[in-house]
């Protein structure tokens, strides 16, 4: 998995783009957004309030970039206010700014018109504990139904499909 994540890494076309406003940061840290529409994988890494490294991964091998190098670009009100509103839908107990907003709700509003919409963990704490704990030693492999593995990884990870709406 390391070696994908690597090879995917290193063939995304990487800009680093100056906001025109400050964006906030998300407990996930690397925002990872699934452009349907274009058949591609954005990533989002804000590196500073009014910098944000964008990545792009195309599912077409061919469209990639075949070497490392960062490009930079300025971002119009229209693409920061997206990647603002992405930013503070994909967090999952925080978001960090580094001044106060107001219109946190209007802004998470406002990313679920996009489309944008991230996995849901059912429950943090589990996770905030991984690694904590001692293992059952009577852990073991078993073949279990396709039907059975998805609802054990649903009881951990929700897909957007499968979350209530939110009020």
């Amino acid at each position: 998995m390391l070696k994908l994540n690597f090879t995917e890494f290193v063939n995304c076309e990487w800009t680093n783009s100056e906001s025109p406003i400050e964006l906030p940061m998300s407990d996930i840290g690397l925002v990872q957004i699934q452009l349907i529409g274009h058949q591609a994988i954005q990533y989002l890494l804000p590196i500073s309030p009014n910098l944000v490294l964008d990545g792009i991964f195309y599912h077409d091998l061919g469209k990639n970039s075949p070497q490392p190098n960062i490009a930079g670009h300025r971002l119009n009100k229209a693409e920061a206010e997206y990647r603002f509103s992405a930013l503070c839908l994909s967090a999952v107990n925080e978001i960090i700014f580094s001044t106060r907003c107001s219109d946190i709700q209007v802004r998470l509003e406002h990313a679920r018109t996009m489309g944008v919409s991230f996995n849901k963990i059912v429950n943090p704490q589990v996770g905030l504990s991984a690694g904590l704990k001692n293992c059952d030693l009577k852990y073991r492999l078993q073949m279990v139904s396709m039907e059975e593995y998805v609802r054990f990884v649903h009881s951990f990870v929700q897909p957007p499909s499968l979350q209530a709406p939110r009020i």
